[in-house]
């Protein structure tokens, strides 16, 4: 009824098309998924954001379990947690897991579970190494003189309502406004939510690009968004960084080079022609 599990691209990097795993399970480091059987918690409509009813209750103390969504890949019920989750309390050292939610209670076997749990901690970390990536949390220090990265990370948490995974340069870091500061650009494409809709800023081509400018973000609070085919930073000859993204085809004067390049105006993000 329930199944707790981490996961990452494969250490051999064969091609999914080639593995059939075209959907593969993506956990941060130190984090994991529990999934559960509908038939367990029952299987309510779904809302927006998931649903905050299940809890694990241990003894006299309750442990709320936000955010579970559904899978409907896989037919389940799913919570990301990480390795520090109070939730966690609920299952250590207990002999029966307790589960309630709304409208139900269940009760299963928490026997042995300590031991299962540090089993899976030690293959996890031992997996992610072989793909060359540590299972230690690194060290967050985007709000350590980067206040757009900062911006940015937190737009991804609100944008993704929960957490993430990244690949290679899911931010680019530049001065694309001329002021000195280092601003942000999240590329949409280089992030999965590992919530119910794991790519909600893509369409069936191109994803968006959002820009974080240290000159206006604290008056707009906002960031500019542009579509992009693939984004990326270049040198301008005033010294700041344009925002080069590709785009569709059918704007494109030739198909060697569907590419447009973005500078800072002082008031928007313009085309350089």
């Amino acid at each position: 009824g329930m199944d707790l599990s981490c996961g990452e691209r494969s250490p051999r990097g064969v091609d999914p098309m080639v593995t059939g795993n075209v959907e593969p399970l993506l956990t941060q480091p130190q984090s994991y998924v529990f999934d559960f059987d509908p038939k367990l918690i029952g299987d309510p409509p779904m809302t927006p954001g998931g649903r905050n009813d299940v809890m694990f209750v241990a003894g006299t103390k309750g442990y709320v379990l936000s955010q579970v969504y559904r899978d409907e890949l896989f037919g389940t019920w799913r919570v990301h947690l990480t390795q520090d989750d109070r939730a966690f309390e609920g299952l250590r050292g207990q002999r029966v897991l307790d589960i309630r939610w709304n409208g139900g209670q269940a009760q299963l076997s928490a026997q042995g579970f300590d031991v299962g749990f540090a089993a899976l901690e030690d293959y996890c970390s031992t997996m992610f190494a072989a793909i060359g990536k540590s299972w230690a949390i690194a060290p967050d220090l985007s709000a350590k003189g980067n206040p757009m990265r900062s911006a940015a990370e937190q737009a991804i948490r609100t944008g993704c309502n929960g957490p993430a995974t990244f690949e290679t340069d899911y931010l680019l870091l530049g001065d694309i406004d001329g002021d000195g500061a280092e601003d942000v650009v999240i590329d949409w494409d280089a992030v999965r939510c590992l919530g119910s809709n794991p790519r909600p800023f893509c369409g069936a081509s191109m994803c968006s690009a959002d820009v974080f400018l240290s000159s206006v973000f604290p008056a707009k609070r906002k960031s500019e968004g542009l579509l992009a085919f693939g984004v990326g930073l270049v040198d301008l000859s005033n010294g700041a960084k344009g925002v080069k993204v590709g785009g569709p085809l059918a704007a494109c004067q030739s198909v060697d080079d569907c590419t447009f390049t973005y500078y800072w105006n002082g008031l928007e993000l313009v085309e350089l022609r």
